[in-house]
């Protein structure tokens, strides 16, 4: 059974990178864009009428910022998730997006490569959240590393999961005997 994609609001009030946003956001498969907002009272109204699953907001709005943008979302009791992409660098602005429940804080420019690895680290840090049930310390804190990035996407060698990567680490110490990819 295919999954629903998971839906993107941008917030970008400059045309180009609103366009560029949305096209890294199709680029990755799962994620659809179901609009894009150049004010924060447009990004407001959206998020009511499209439900994203996701907000790609920026902080330098022309009608006010993106953290309040995101004070709004959390007041209204919007469970929404953000990624703040913003060429904004201040401590503060960085804290504010942080303490209003950004799931990341990207910097202006960056490569596709970071974006999709946002992207891609959310997809399994809400299908894990969405599937329910307990979780261990161990999966807490992989879940937590997506979100705040203390994982680097480019720490393992392209194609190796770190899931995966700790499962073969616990087999070879549990068999006791030098093993090969053979055996």
């Amino acid at each position: 059974m295919k999954e629903d994609p998971i839906k993107v609001l941008v917030v970008e009030d400059d045309f180009m990178v609103a366009q560029v946003n949305r096209d890294f956001v199709e680029r990755v498969p799962g994620f659809s864009v179901v609009g894009v907002a150049s004010t924060g009272e447009q990004a407001l109204e959206m998020l009511e009428k499209e439900r994203p699953d996701l907000v790609i907001l920026d902080i330098y709005l022309p009608d006010m910022s993106g953290t309040e943008v995101l004070r709004g979302i959390r007041a209204s009791g919007n469970e929404t998730d953000v990624i703040v992409i913003t060429a904004a660098r201040e401590a503060g602005a960085i804290r504010d997006a942080l303490r209003g429940g950004a799931i990341d804080y990207i910097i202006k420019s960056f490569r596709f490569e970071r974006f999709a690895a946002a992207l891609e680290g959310y997809r399994t840090y809400r299908k894990r959240l969405d599937s329910g049930g307990e979780m261990g310390q161990r999966e807490v804190d992989h879940l937590y590393n997506l979100v705040v990035k203390r994982e680097q996407p480019d720490a393992l060698p392209k194609g190796i999961d770190p899931q995966t990567l700790d499962r073969v680490r616990r087999h070879l110490r549990r068999s006791g005997a030098a093993l090969t990819a053979e055996r």
